[in-house]
């Protein structure tokens, strides 16, 4: 798991005392706390959960800001919502993370709420603008918080307290073709631990060939590591997990920190899975963690004998080929604010960046396409993505007046939750991908071909259903004229659909439901 710095040399000093124990009387130098809510690593709690800190000494009112109390998620990559049931294809166990870099980050940033204290300036409480994301960890981040009497914290960057949102799971996947069910994916999870989103199992079916694929999560092999282990057509068996196993994929760490995902393909020479031998057909390294940016790094290989050394030489073998780089670079916030993808990065195999984690020009580095994040300013979270294709002649130099601007995604909020997603992949009859500010009025987006529409189903704050549709060949969805229209006509229904049938959607034509996901809440 990636961590920032910040965050890693927060938990070195975190400070928290137990409710109803004794505790020192405080001092100038030692802010003390006596309780919170939610307590401290506490499990399932409510998405619209106000949070409170009470200090046994009254604060500095002034110090009790916006900018001084942050509620943060735990990292970027330590849920990884989009991984959760991510396959890896390819008859070599490829692991493929294209899309990771953008969906580590939808939860990433400060999230932005109102801060308060009482009265007598002992409990601050924050009140977040938006419903927290389920089975996500979030901690609240203290800087240059004082007493009256001018109590700090010890070190710069305190977190006092962290917490864990209800687990909203995943439990079914239909996927359709020609308007009938073609795929089911069933998922699994061991709701009984702790936490309780540890999967268990994916089985994948059709309806012809019965099982199809089987994925196994926290799997113990014979040579003693747990991994995600991957199967085809129904052949593993129970008591004997590496009886048919076709590959599986395991987490090299560091430091206690997550620097590779490997993925092995072959028992090796001595024919036992799970144990130093085994044969490395591909690997995906997140070693490189600088705060304002992250590179993700894939690779491939054809060869039968590779086995893992360690991620720094692994990057130099001769039999491993670079696939793919993605370049993240953060503001303050930890929010996504701009994405590079490589195909390749020259002999030092690192894009090249300034001080502030940009790219800079350099003719080894390719690009492939590059990605523009933008966020509401009001509660933080992400409205849009743009996506541009390479800069002209390849170089480095991004200009988003000039480059060519070949898909974009928006996003749209309802009471408090993220509940549409559209996601455009031409421009339309009048050439306008994006709303001319000189046509008030206008709205040029309704003229855009439409990839996918995405709309996400809530019950008590929950998620219940997630819909995909396709609009086929003529890029719109029903009979709406435009796309603002769809959009008002689902927000009526979104946020308390409790029937336990899935919604239905307006097609017409050749749109088609490409997909209906199934969630089920484990809230305490």
């Amino acid at each position: 798991m990636q961590v920032k710095g910040i965050i890693a040399a927060s938990a070195a000093v975190l400070v928290i005392a137990a409710c109803g124990t004794s505790e020192p009387e405080p001092t100038q130098r030692t802010l003390t706390i006596t309780s919170s809510s939610p307590i401290n690593n506490q499990d399932g709690v409510k998405i619209d959960k106000t949070v409170s800190i009470t200090f046994r000494e009254a604060l500095d009112q002034t110090t009790v800001t916006a900018s001084n109390i942050l509620l943060m998620p735990g990292s970027a990559m330590m849920h990884m919502s989009g991984m959760e049931d991510m396959d890896m294809e390819g008859v070599t166990g490829e692991m493929d993370h294209t899309g990771v870099v953008d969906t580590m980050a939808d939860s990433a940033g400060a999230i932005t709420g109102q801060v308060s204290c009482d009265a007598s300036c002992t409990t601050i409480t924050f009140q977040p603008r938006m419903h927290l994301d389920p089975g996500t960890m979030y901690h609240i981040m203290l800087h240059g918080v004082r007493s009256k009497a001018g109590g700090t914290f010890t070190g710069t960057h305190v977190v006092p307290l962290q917490f864990t949102t209800m687990y909203n799971l995943r439990v079914k996947r239909d996927v359709y073709k020609n308007n009938q069910v073609d795929q089911v994916r069933n998922f699994d999870w061991n709701k009984d631990a702790v936490p309780p989103k540890l999967k268990q199992e994916v089985r994948t079916y059709n309806s012809e060939a019965g099982v199809q694929r089987y994925t196994v999560y926290n799997q113990l092999l014979p040579g003693g590591r747990t991994v995600s282990a991957y199967y085809d057509k129904g052949q593993y068996v129970f008591g004997n997990p590496a009886s048919g196993l076709r590959y599986y994929r395991f987490d090299m760490t560091e430091g206690g920190k997550v620097v590779a995902h490997v993925t092995f393909n072959g028992p090796g020479q001595n024919g036992t899975w799970g144990d130093g031998d085994d044969t490395v057909s591909s690997w995906s390294d997140h070693n490189h963690d600088h705060g304002a940016h992250r590179v993700i790094r894939t690779y491939r290989t054809t060869s039968t004998s590779e086995t893992w050394s360690s991620y720094d030489q692994m990057a130099s073998n001769a039999n491993f080929k670079l696939r793919r780089a993605s370049l993240a670079i953060y503001d303050n916030n930890e929010r996504i604010m701009k994405t590079v993808r490589f195909s390749d990065l020259g002999p030092d195999n690192m894009p090249n960046v300034d001080a502030s984690g940009n790219p800079t020009a350099n003719s080894n580095d390719t690009v492939t396409e590059y990605r523009i994040y933008e966020y509401d300013p009001t509660h933080g979270r992400r409205i849009a993505r743009r996506e541009y294709d390479a800069p002209e002649g390849g170089s480095l130099t991004f200009n988003p007046n000039n480059d060519v601007l070949s898909g974009y995604r928006a996003y749209k909020n309802i009471d408090m939750h993220r509940a549409i997603e559209v996601t455009y992949t031409g421009a339309g009859n009048d050439g306008q991908f994006l709303d001319d500010p000189s046509t008030p009025g206008v709205n040029e987006e309704d003229d855009n071909t439409i990839r996918d529409y995405e709309v996400e189903y809530y019950c008590n704050n929950a998620r219940a259903f997630q819909l995909e549709i396709n609009p086929g060949a003529d890029g719109r969805i029903g009979n709406f004229q435009n796309i603002s229209a769809l959009m008002s006509a689902a927000e009526n229904s979104i946020m308390n659909y409790c029937n336990p049938s899935p919604p239905s959607m307006p097609l017409s034509g050749d749109d088609f439901l490409k997909e209906i996901d199934f969630y089920e809440s484990t809230a305490n």
